[in-house]
C-alpha cells in the first residue's frame, strides 16, 4: 500500500519491486583480456522499469598493467564514457608498477566497485554480463596474484541489480 504524502506523491514512485543478485565465490585466473564473472538473464517485472546495478569483484592481476570492470547489456557495454566501446570502464583502473619484488601486485587483491542505472524500454528480459578487463597480463579473480591463503582473506564477488518503479 502506497504512503501518501504532502505534495501529493506517494510511495509508489521510485519505490523497489524486486532484488535480483549473484555471488561468485570461486578462485578463477585466465590471461586473455576478460573474464565474464557474471552473466545473467533479467526479466524486467514491467516495461519501462529502472535497474540499478553495482558490483564489488576481488581481483588481482601481474605486474606492469592495469585492469578494470565493464557492464554489458544484451552485448552492449554501457555506463562508460559516451563512444568508449570495448575500452568502457564502471570503476576505476588499476594499474601495478614491477619494481624490485612485485610483492605489492603479489600479495593483494582489490575491490573492484561499480554502478550504472538501466532503463528497460520493454518487459522483455535482458542480458547483463559484469566483466574484467586486463591490460596485458594474468588476472585472478577472488585471489591475490601469488597467493590463496587465510592471511589474505578469502573474498567473493558480488553483484546486485534493484528494480525500481521509473520515478
Amino acid at each position: 500500500m502506497a504512503i501518501e504524502y504532502g505534495d501529493g506523491s506517494d510511495s509508489n514512485t521510485g519505490r523497489v519491486i524486486k532484488v535480483h543478485q549473484g555471488i561468485y565465490s570461486s578462485t578463477q585466473s585466465s590471461s586473455g583480456t576478460s573474464i565474464d564473472v557474471f552473466n545473467v538473464n533479467i526479466t524486467p517485472q514491467a516495461a519501462g522499469n529502472w535497474f540499478w546495478i553495482n558490483h564489488r569483484i576481488a581481483i588481482s592481476h601481474g605486474p606492469n598493467s592495469s585492469m578494470y570492470t565493464q557492464y554489458l547489456i544484451d552485448n552492449q557495454y554501457v555506463g562508460g564514457r559516451s563512444g568508449a566501446g570495448s575500452d568502457s570502464s564502471v570503476s576505476q583502473s588499476i594499474y601495478m608498477e614491477g619494481y624490485s619484488n612485485n610483492h605489492s601486485s603479489n600479495a593483494q587483491y582489490d575491490m573492484y566497485t561499480g554502478d550504472y542505472l538501466h532503463i528497460q524500454s520493454s518487459a522483455s528480459a535482458f542480458n547483463l554480463k559484469i566483466r574484467t578487463r586486463s591490460q596485458g597480463t594474468t588476472q585472478y579473480i577472488n585471489k591475490s596474484y601469488s597467493y590463496d591463503d587465510s592471511a589474505r582473506g578469502k573474498p567473493m564477488s558480488t553483484y546486485v541489480v534493484l528494480e525500481m518503479e521509473p520515478s
